[in-house]
Parts: structure tokens; sequence; C-alpha cells
């Protein structure tokens, strides 16, 4: 269909695209190097559903143009068939797992709650730079995967207490000196240092490791306890009405989660 016979909602669309698009833009630095697919082997006929959803296989076809599709066997978890997918991928870009800066896995049915099915496939293909991305430092390591879980079936939070406590200090503390180091500054030159408020133990015991003075490590555990993904902006908000928190200073943010993922990078706070 040629733009002049769009009907007019859209040949506005068309008409500001082009204007847009004729705007200075950056050269792309992106590009696709490499594919790969898996699809498992059972091949479930619209026969096998049309039943119990009180329509036939013609129906099906004529309203979606599906004929078939593929189920996972039982023992064929996401991870798994991620993992082959991507394997695939890095033969066909020519590239080693080492080679990879970051594995992302989108998904809406994961194996699990918890941990995240990224970092295990990272490490199901023996990416262990994968998360290595520019100031910003970021890490996974899914052979600890086990350690923190949460499944569909029973919905309850399983916990290895001490794995997950000297993992998170360890892992924190490298995180904080690489981030400051690749921005070029010492630890002393961090005005605020926080980190993702889980445990108070944890916060104490990475400030101690890192000899930090305790008034430049926030920690508000005590009475706001674990917010999960919210305690880092939290966390900043508190400071900010604490008036510890002003523009100018240099912050250190840094967080671990199940997986186990974790990172952290310096910000220069801009809002008064």
């Amino acid at each position: 269909m040629h733009s002049a016979t769009l009907p007019p909602d859209l040949r506005t669309i068309a008409r500001e695209a082009t204007r847009n698009g004729s705007a200075f833009a950056p050269q792309r630095t992106a590009s696709i190097i490499g594919l790969g697919h898996w699809s498992p082997a059972e091949v479930v006929p619209n026969s096998a559903l049309a039943g119990r959803l009180g329509v036939d296989d013609a129906w099906i076809v004529k309203r979606t143009g599906v004929q078939t599709r593929r189920r996972a066997a039982p023992n064929e978890r996401l991870s798994d068939m991620a993992t082959w997918a991507a394997r695939r991928a890095l033969s066909d870009a020519g590239l080693e797992a080492n080679d990879i800066d970051l594995v992302l896995v989108a998904t809406m049915s994961q194996d699990e709650i918890t941990p995240n099915t990224a970092p295990l496939v990272a490490h199901e293909l023996g990416a262990e730079r994968a998360g290595a991305i520019g100031p910003i430092t970021l890490a996974a390591d899914g052979s600890l995967g086990p350690a923190i879980t949460c499944s569909f079936e029973d919905r309850v939070i399983k916990m290895d207490g001490h794995s997950t406590y000297q993992t998170a200090v360890k892992r924190l503390c490298e995180a904080t000196v690489a981030a400051v180091a690749r921005a070029g500054m010492e630890l002393d030159d961090v005005d605020l240092f926080v980190y993702h408020q889980a445990n108070g133990r944890i916060i104490r015991a990475v400030g101690e490791r890192l000899d930090l003075e305790p008034a430049k490590v926030a920690d508000y555990v005590a009475h706001m306890a674990n917010t999960s993904a919210a305690s880092i902006p939290l966390t900043l908000s508190l400071l900010r009405e604490d008036n510890r928190l002003r523009a100018g200073q240099k912050v250190l943010i840094a967080a671990i989660g199940a997986g186990f993922t974790w990172g952290a990078g310096i910000v220069e706070w801009g809002i008064a």
C-alpha cells in the first residue's frame, strides 16, 4: 500500500516517521552476528487440544493459522532449551562462550520463580565473563542458583543462609572494588555506599572488610527490612530525606540477588 492511500491516522504516523527519519541519527554500532534455535521434539496437533476447547481443527486453523505446536518433555527445562539454542547461535557467529559480555533471557515461563534463567544459562554455556560491560560491573554465577530457590509448586523461598551470607559479602566487596577502580577512583573518593538492603550483617561485614567509614555506608534494614527490588531506590530516597544524599556526591550502588547475579556502579548524584 502506498502511503498516500493509507487511512488518515496511519498517514500521519508515516509522515512523522519520514520527517524524523530524515534527521541526523547516530551510526548504528549493534548488529546480529549469529542465530540459533531449538524446539522440543514432540509435535502436538490441533486435534489434541480442540476437544477440550469446544472447537475443531478447522476452527483453530481459520482463526489463528496454527496447525501444530511443540511441547517440551517433562525433563526439558527452559534453561536447557535456551542453552541449546545459545550454543547454536555461538557456533553460527564463530564465537566462544567467553566472548559473551551479557546473557539475556526473555520468557513468560521460566522454570522457577527464582533463581532467574539467565545466570543458569550463562553457567551452562561456560560464559564466565557474562555480565562484564562498561564502567558498571555486572556478573553472575549460575552454579550458586540452588542457594536461593522458590518453585511454582510450593511458592516458598528456600535459602541456604550461610552460603548466601558468604557469597553476598564476597561478591559485593569484589564488585565495589571493581566499580571504583573502573571509575578511576579510590574508595575514599566515594561519599556514600548504597548496598542492597537485604541483611544488616551483610552490609556491616562488607563495610568492615573494605574498611569503609560507617557513616558513609547506608543501612536502613532495622526499620525497613528487606524490601527486595525496591531496597536501593528506597534507600536513596531515605538518604535524601535524612539530608545525607546531596547534589554532587559520588555514590556507589551495589546489589546482589538470587541466581546469583550482582553488580555495582558509581553515579554522581545530580538531584538537590
